[in-house]
């Protein structure tokens, strides 16, 4: 601000002495106090007043300011002040940036868009934040991985970290599998707690589900959910996978109940995947022939069958990282894949 317009803007002639300058600004300083009290005092009484007197009761020498044009004014009239007494020392302006430039051609004001900003930002921050959110999630579902073979483990089994290396290596050994799921569900024996709970509660989804084509589980499991009919007989198939039987003697169990867990009005298990027990279609090729199996007023039966086969020792699983004491794996009963899920009991008895 150069002198001339700090003078108009005072209202000095240009002659004027410094004790009438500052004569002149206690008279502007005085009146820009007076102004803001009636504003304040004005508002104040308007709050209080019914919404239909207010547009009756406003005062014709206040209701054309407002706080941030007063203040505005008087900002300049320091300022033209502060120009004429010497007290403001002169910068020359920097010229405008780029980005002032590109703001300006789309009409906004520099100035006012960093006010903006800054009374904004978490508002702003919160609108990215959940369009990231939407663009991610709609992106997981858009991108989403079809499986063509499903691997559950459950147990005490730690494969965080090998998952990855595991599904590498089964699309490098068994060409069949073009793209293999795995899924885990982490049960100590002996385990309690809101965790193990809403593991066991996912492993039973995982069986229920009926999209799991190999479990790998560990003893307790094993007996578990065999003696209830969720695994296959290997008894037909383990000479073809080159299993010698008389090393997993302790696998031979029999069915005892199959009427908790394979009922025919399970929820969410398609009728073509149901449990042994249902009505299957066991004239399609695709099925392996069952026994039909004798059972005495209890429901158990009197037949003993191989379920599950020990791979603690396999190659694989160990090379993939892969931690465990003790793992069986087992087909599912319902498992339409048969052919795939013995090329993976292959590849894991290497």
């Amino acid at each position: 601000m150069d002198k001339k317009e700090a003078r108009k803007i005072l209202g000095v002639p240009k002659q004027a002495s410094r004790r009438e300058i500052e004569r002149k600004y206690a008279i502007l300083l005085k009146k820009h106090r007076q102004e803001k009290f009636q504003r304040e005092q004005y508002e104040q009484d308007s709050a209080e007043e019914d919404i239909a007197n207010t547009a009756q009761a406003g005062d014709g020498n206040v209701t054309g300011h407002d706080p941030a044009g007063l203040e505005y004014d008087f900002e300049l009239i320091t300022e033209a002040y502060n120009t004429l007494m010497g007290y403001h020392v002169r910068v020359k302006e920097e010229p405008p940036g780029k980005l002032a430039m590109f703001l300006k051609k789309f009409g906004f004001d520099e100035k006012k868009t960093d006010h903006f900003f800054h009374y904004y930002k978490y508002h702003i921050l919160a609108a990215v934040l959940i369009i990231i959110f939407m663009v991610t999630a709609i992106g997981s579902c858009t991108n989403k991985v079809e499986y063509d073979f499903n691997i559950a483990f459950i147990g005490d089994m730690y494969l965080y970290e090998s998952v990855d290396a595991l599904k590498k290596s089964i699309k490098e050994n068994i060409p069949a599998i073009a793209e293999p799921g795995i899924d885990s569900a982490y049960i100590a024996d002996g385990g309690a707690g809101q965790q193990h709970y809403a593991m066991e509660m996912k492993a039973m989804t995982l069986l229920y589900a009926g999209d799991i084509d190999v479990f790998i589980v560990n003893r307790t499991i094993y007996e578990r959910y065999a003696k209830v009919g969720a695994f296959m007989s290997l008894d037909e198939i383990a000479p073809e996978l080159g299993i010698d039987v008389s090393g997993h003697q302790d696998l031979i169990l029999a069915v005892e109940d199959i009427d908790d867990l394979m009922s025919s009005e399970a929820e969410g298990i398609p009728e073509e995947r149901k449990l042994p027990g249902n009505a299957v279609d066991t004239d399609s090729p695709d099925k392996p022939e069952t026994d039909t199996v004798d059972t005495d007023e209890s429901g158990q039966s009197d037949e003993k069958h191989l379920y599950g086969i020990y791979i603690t020792d396999s190659k694989a699983l160990k090379e993939a990282g892969v931690i465990a004491d003790e793992m069986i794996a087992a087909i599912f009963a319902g498992c339409q894949q048969q052919e795939k899920a013995e090329e993976f009991l292959k590849f894991l008895l290497k």
